[in-house]
């Protein structure tokens, strides 16, 4: 993995680049210990958890909460690009005062202008 862009105790970007080069069955994915937000700039892939099953790419994002595993799979070649940021649960819910995190959010279409 990467060097962080930034890392504290309470939050961490990491740009990556994941170079698949051909199409790819389900992986596991571990859980992590903290809640994530996942930005495609490049690419895509299936995503599957216990909330649902969705196709991510530059307009979509996807989240993660503490300990939940899912399986990823790359249906077209060609590898990917995207911003992962982790966060505390303090910091998640300063932001969004959520308890339950989504599968994924609609990218506005500025934003996807700026991760290109």
């Amino acid at each position: 993995m990467p060097p962080p862009v930034l890392e504290t105790p309470d939050i961490s970007i990491i740009d990556t680049r994941c170079s698949t080069t051909a199409i790819s069955g389900p992986q596991d994915v571990p859980g992590q210990d903290r809640f994530e937000v996942l930005f495609v700039w490049a690419g895509c892939f299936t995503l599957r958890d216990a909330r649902g099953t969705v196709l991510v790419d530059s307009t979509t994002c996807v989240m993660g909460s503490p300990g939940q595993s899912a399986e990823v799979a790359h249906p077209v070649p060609g590898g990917d690009r995207y911003t992962q940021i982790t966060m505390s649960a303090q910091v998640w819910h300063q932001l969004t005062g959520d308890e339950e995190v989504p599968l994924s959010a609609r990218v506005p279409g500025w934003m996807q202008v700026a991760g290109r």
